[in-house]
């Protein structure tokens, strides 16, 4: 018998109005960026990826910031609503900043040993197994070759920051200077040890890190997978997965990958080269409409 899988989906949705007002409320600016938070109407073909595609999943856990954050069409008695105020500090919100909820994920209670994170834009496109994302206890993880960064890249940066927060805390040699390694941008596969383990070894370190929105000294969800990189405990593989950024131009492309079942999963990244996004937006609903036609066991 397999032990039970649980997923994890961080979700915003930037055009609920209860949101942005806190959002201005909270950062004093004007409202967030339409790009950054705009909302692509895709997260039920994520639900619908996961029924289709990993049946060996045990709860679907959705974060979210408030009950207006919930999509109309969950069905709250298949789908386990965890809100920011359940598992984040009180004094740290509110947050809207995805490394400051991602830093906390160990606070939710009653989690598989075994978890796989999902981004909001990420897709279960094939069929897969529990024996893609962990052999025993051991995560499916595939890094990049260390490579020079640009300290203007607020990612990157983070990136760096939970490296060097990891190897200090392991007591190791500080890696390489002006350099990162980096997961393969998919979905994730950690393991509630390693939760626990990295909120022993950093929780104090992480704290002093935390802010409302993001900077670059954030400690970012790759915290985990270097905490497995550093202790050489992970399987060196990935997913056969494809990264896209969505433009007039790929959105075509897109789709027929979307059809074709020749990847597992596919993440599908916001751009700010899209002229047109109505018609771009349309046209990728359009084709996840025909990629998953039918309700799943997640909606009402």
């Amino acid at each position: 018998m397999t032990e039970p899988v649980d997923v994890i989906i961080s979700y915003v949705n930037g055009s609920d109005s209860n949101w942005v007002k806190d959002y201005i409320n909270t950062t004093r600016t004007h409202n967030p960026s339409g790009i950054r938070y705009r909302s692509w109407g895709t997260l039920k073909y994520l639900f619908r990826g996961i029924s289709k595609y990993m049946p060996f999943v045990r709860n679907v856990i959705l974060v979210v910031s408030r009950h207006s954050q919930v999509p109309v069409w969950i069905d709250r008695k298949a789908v386990r609503i965890v809100y920011h105020k359940d598992f984040i500090p009180e004094k740290f919100l509110p947050t809207f900043n995805s490394c400051t909820i991602e830093s906390y994920f160990w606070n939710i209670e009653g989690l598989a040993d075994k978890v796989i994170y999902f981004n909001d834009d990420m897709f279960p496109v094939g069929d897969m197994t529990e024996d893609d994302f962990f052999t025993g206890d051991q995560p499916h993880l595939h890094f990049t070759e260390p490579t020079k960064f640009s300290h203007t890249n607020t990612f990157r940066n983070q990136c760096r920051s939970s490296m060097d927060l990891i190897t200090k805390a392991l007591q190791l040699p500080e890696f390489e200077a002006g350099k990162i390694i980096r997961p393969v941008h998919i979905s994730t596969p950690i393991t509630k040890e390693c939760l626990l383990k990295v909120k022993e070894l950093c929780s104090e370190s992480i704290e002093k890190t935390i802010s409302t929105v993001r900077l670059a000294k954030n400690v970012n969800q790759y915290i985990y997978a270097y905490y497995q990189y550093f202790t050489d405990n992970y399987i060196d593989a990935t997913l056969n997965y494809k990264y896209c950024e969505i433009t007039e131009d790929t959105v075509k492309g897109i789709v027929k990958d979307i059809l074709s079942e020749d990847y597992q999963v596919m993440c599908l990244n916001d751009s700010d080269k899209i002229r047109n996004y109505p018609q771009v937006r349309y046209q990728l609903t359009t084709g996840f409409d025909r990629k998953f036609p039918a309700k799943c066991k997640y909606e009402q």
